[in-house]
């Protein structure tokens, strides 16, 4: 019970990090590079209170998975700036979700039972329904989209679920090759707590190098926006703290990553009500009928 309690914080804290962050202002990489920050305050202060030793393979590992998390988090801000928090925010979660589940269940077993590969899809196509239907968008009312920003939202999706894809799974697939080499407890330790840190460089190293060589945006590393995203990035290590102790405890990672991604409903809800994008009457239909999709799959996936 409490290892799903534990998987459901990054619900809550990445679901509102678009919010926050679009509420902080910047552009993406000011936001992207802000919360590498945050990141790393987090993840310095956690190895003074908790120290653990990283081997030399880890901090590869770490720095391999944070800078891919940059690349991720960077196209994910392009998509929501196109598309709108509540649109975009649902259709990642969703994305991201059938490739981690996919992973899991095929390269590590997660599922091992013909009943728990049955509950486990359900639950997966659950919360990827509910993410589309939270981003439903009513064009009797609205009209066609605007191709351009639709196309480049699109784009941006893409290469973000490709980024977080390789991010959540390069340490499960260490950790999968160091089982019955390095005590159970140990190697836990490492890849939860130990991860923190190489993963928090990784990210500012990336972050630095995509805002000035790809959003050419030279001297993002000191601006006002990119400061004040420092809370974003306190809110999602916290949540990323959650999620490595949860995908690598036994929950394993398709019960942990499908959790974390019933922060669709939370950041459909927060894009609507504090962020005040308009919704038709057919559009907010849409959003709690997935909202509630999300929920029944998150409960599923808790007792598969």
């Amino acid at each position: 019970m409490l290892m799903i309690l534990v998987a459901l914080v990054p619900a809550l804290m990445w679901g509102n990090q678009g919010v926050i962050s679009t509420k902080l202002g910047g552009s993406p990489a000011k936001q992207t590079l802000g919360i590498t920050y945050g990141a790393l305050i987090f993840a310095l202060i956690l190895m003074v209170v908790h120290h653990v030793a990283i081997p030399g393979r880890v901090w590869w590992v770490g720095i391999a998975a944070g800078a891919c998390w940059t690349w991720g988090n960077f196209q994910q801000f392009n998509a929501l700036r196109d598309m709108g928090v509540s649109k975009a925010y649902p259709l990642s979660c969703a994305m991201q979700l059938i490739v981690n589940a996919a992973v899991a269940a095929l390269f590590f077993q997660e599922w091992h039972t013909p009943q728990k590969v049955m509950w486990g899809i359900i639950a997966v196509v659950l919360v990827a329904i509910g993410g589309l239907f939270v981003s439903f968008r009513d064009r009797q009312v609205r009209g066609p989209e605007q191709s351009g920003n639709t196309a480049a939202g699109w784009r941006a999706l893409a290469l973000s679920t490709l980024g977080f894809g390789v991010y959540s799974t390069i340490p499960k697939f260490y950790q999968h090759a160091q089982l019955g080499q390095v005590d159970a407890a140990t190697l836990q330790a490492q890849m939860s707590w130990g991860l923190l840190l190489p993963e928090a460089i990784g990210m500012v190293l990336a972050g630095l190098l995509f805002a000035r060589l790809v959003a050419k945006e030279v001297g993002d590393y000191k601006h006002k926006y990119t400061l004040k995203n420092t809370l974003t990035g306190l809110a999602w290590a916290l949540g990323n703290l959650c999620m490595l102790i949860a995908s690598m405890s036994a929950l394993g990672l398709a019960t942990a990553y499908t959790m974390s991604q019933m922060s669709s409903a939370v950041a459909a809800v927060g894009g609507v009500w504090l962020l005040h994008e308009s919704k038709t009457h057919r559009e907010k239909w849409g959003m709690i009928c997935g909202v509630i999709l999300v929920i029944l799959g998150g409960v599923i996936i808790a007792n598969v």
